[in-house]
């Protein structure tokens, strides 16, 4: 029964939510979000944004993949590019994406660019 303590806990979120222990402001209750999200998808709204979504996920994919593709080829096929960039390319591989995510705010400000290079 792995389910049951994620459904007390939003059970009890909702208690909690209607007893007025939480503002709806901090944190709507979970009837306020599943009706917004009815709303929404009546309205359009989230197959406009689950479609812009997909849109980027896809654009960052075909960018990273097509870069790993070319970088692992050339790595691959030369020696010389291997010594060069794998020490390089392997080291920034295993960054985390929440950690470099304050740079590419910096670099790249919150547009549609710094969404596409995360996921790339």
């Amino acid at each position: 029964m792995p389910w049951l303590l994620p459904v007390l806990g939003v059970i009890a979120w909702q208690i909690a939510a209607d007893a007025g222990w939480i503002t709806r402001r901090t944190l709507p209750s979970p009837l306020g979000i599943a009706d917004a999200g009815v709303t929404l998808a009546r309205s359009g709204e989230l197959a406009r944004h689950v479609l812009i979504s997909c849109q980027r996920a896809a654009l960052g994919f075909a960018i990273g993949g097509g870069l790993g593709f070319a970088f692992g080829l050339l790595n691959g096929l030369s020696k010389l590019a291997e010594r060069l960039l794998d020490t390089s390319l392997q080291m920034l591989r295993n960054v985390p994406h929440l950690a470099i995510i304050p740079m590419v705010i910096l670099w790249f400000g919150i547009g549609e660019e710094a969404k596409i290079f995360l996921v790339a």
